[in-house]
């Protein structure tokens, strides 16, 4: 059996869980080049930053030229991005699972992407009182999300995981803003998500663990447990948004 443990204690979110398990990879660049023949345009590059003491890793993801956003950045920009790359503007449920299903990846990498991704569809038509069916998200948004879940199965798969062992989850606190609105964290989504997880709330302002985060961490973990033991394989993934303290996650074998 292979554990694979992860520290949410400072949030989750997919790039933040794709970067750290990227650094337990015995040939990082080859993995790379794996992740960026997933989809037509797609660029992943990996930064090492140093934030407040946590060296680790960040990466850039970008479709079509576009960098990847944070939700409420792609509501707020997804206009004039869709008009000038003349990209369809709402992407459908069915179109992004039939899409995952004929990606290059193994059939149980599939089966599980396509787990996480309805996941976040089925908590987002519960916030909007409506049909998974009816759920129409921006193409990049949309893209964004199959980027970080698919990458995370892939990765699992790579390292020849067996069982996940996560901590409670750090959800932030403070408001966040979704689309035209601001609410409190976590983003309704997100809550709809972790009901039925191990969380807690921090005095921290922002938000540190994201829909797709959460939709991952549940579908992968086997347990939880609160504290984790010393492991000489480790890496850290850094988020996009600068936080004090920063946002992290931590995997270790």
């Amino acid at each position: 059996m292979k554990t694979l443990f992860i520290d949410c204690n400072r949030g989750a979110a997919g790039d933040m869980i794709t970067a750290a398990l990227l650094q337990l990879c015995i040939n990082k660049q080859q993995m790379l080049d794996k992740l960026n023949k997933l989809l037509p345009n797609l660029v992943i590059e990996e930064e090492i930053l140093e934030r407040e003491g946590i060296i680790g890793a960040h990466l850039r993801v970008v479709i079509a030229g576009e960098e990847e956003k944070s939700y409420d950045e792609v509501e707020a920009s997804e206009y004039n991005f869709f008009e000038n790359k003349g990209f369809v503007k709402e992407e459908r449920i069915d179109q992004m699972t039939i899409m995952i299903s004929n990606l290059a990846i193994s059939n149980e990498v599939k089966k599980q992407a396509i787990e996480i991704y309805l996941e976040i569809k089925n908590a987002e038509a519960k916030v909007h009182g409506c049909r998974m069916e009816e759920i129409h998200n921006s193409r990049l948004g949309s893209l964004d999300a199959v980027v970080d879940i698919v990458s995370v199965c892939v990765l699992l798969e790579s390292l020849a995981i067996t069982e996940v062992v996560s901590t409670p989850i750090n959800l932030g606190g403070g408001f966040v803003r979704c689309g035209q609105w601001t609410v409190p964290v976590p983003a309704p989504a997100t809550a709809q998500i972790v009901k039925t997880m191990p969380t807690y709330m921090s005095d921290n302002p922002g938000e540190l663990c994201t829909p797709t985060g959460a939709a991952i961490i549940k579908h992968i973990t086997t347990r939880y447990q609160n504290n984790q033991p010393m492991r000489n394989q480790n890496g850290y993934g850094l988020g996009a948004k600068e936080y004090h303290p920063p946002g992290y996650v931590k995997v270790s074998l």
